[in-house]
């Protein structure tokens, strides 16, 4: 989950308002309009604004921080890579995980519900989803045949687009997958992956990240589970993907008891945590 390219925050600008924004981003050579600041504030691109108390001349205009101002621009330069909000929204994301004072847990939680959207307001959308966290088992040609690959995806894309799972199902289309055990794990120790899950293991973060996007997308996801899973993740495995922040989440959906509101400082490690990305 780590940012690429971002400007360094140490030696950003002042705050400014959206007009500082605009002139930001013309001097860059890049188009926008305050809309575009509106739009992207909304989609947690951007943290709202600092209101002002008016002055003698009437009401000042917000401000946003040297460091959204950076950010702004960042992302913009990202924009005109081809990348969609949706990416966008993965890029600020990852900023707030690895860097301090930049992005706000409440700025990240609205990236997120952008990153996650509403798989089940689409057949694509959750088609999109399910091949994200399914390309180790569905994309390499070793495993099983075309058909076989193909039939997961389906079945996955069903479950991200309904909200269900039907474990047999599952189980019955991601075997092929996963047999025989010993092919499937010389493949995956070709790939230098250490863990090697089985079909239980599919299912389980299967329930748990179904779990997860429906907590972001119903807003049941606060800034304290945010702010915690962060904690965990930065104590736990050394390379972070968003499949290990929804499988916290949905550990947190799954079992609330798991929150410990003393945990709520990043300066010591709780414990040795490690999360395991199989996706």
């Amino acid at each position: 989950m780590e940012p690429k390219g971002l400007p360094a925050v140490a030696a950003g600008p002042e705050a400014g308002t959206i007009d500082d924004l605009v002139a930001d981003a013309a001097n860059a050579g890049y188009r926008v309009t305050p809309r575009t600041v509106h739009d992207w504030v909304a989609k947690g691109l951007i943290d709202r604004p600092e209101r002002r108390r008016a002055g003698r001349s009437g009401s000042l205009k917000a401000l946003y921080s040297g460091e959204q101002r950076l950010l702004f621009l960042h992302l913009l330069s990202a924009r005109s890579e081809q990348l969609t909000v949706h990416d966008l929204a993965g890029v600020v994301i990852g900023v707030w995980h690895s860097l301090d004072d930049c992005v706000p847990t409440r700025q990240a939680l609205r990236a997120l519900r952008t990153w996650v959207g509403d798989p089940r307001s689409s057949k694509s959308e959750a088609r999109r989803l399910a091949r994200m966290h399914t390309k180790p088992f569905t994309e390499d040609p070793r495993l099983g045949t075309a058909h076989d690959r193909r039939e997961l995806l389906r079945v996955v894309s069903d479950v991200f687009y309904t909200g269900r799972i039907d474990v047999d199902l599952l189980k019955e289309k991601a075997r092929p997958i996963f047999e025989p055990r010993e092919k499937y794990i010389s493949i995956v120790h070709s790939r230098d992956e250490t863990v090697v899950p089985d079909v239980e293991t599919l299912v389980a973060l299967l329930e748990t990240i179904t779990r997860a996007g429906q907590s972001v997308s119903d807003g049941t996801v606060t800034e304290t589970c945010l702010d915690q899973a962060r904690i965990l993740l930065r104590y736990g495995a050394e390379s972070v993907g968003m499949a290990d922040l929804l499988t916290v989440l949905g550990l947190f959906a799954l079992h609330p008891e798991a929150l410990d509101p003393s945990l709520s400082s990043l300066d010591e490690p709780p414990c040795e945590v490690h999360t395991i990305s199989v996706f």
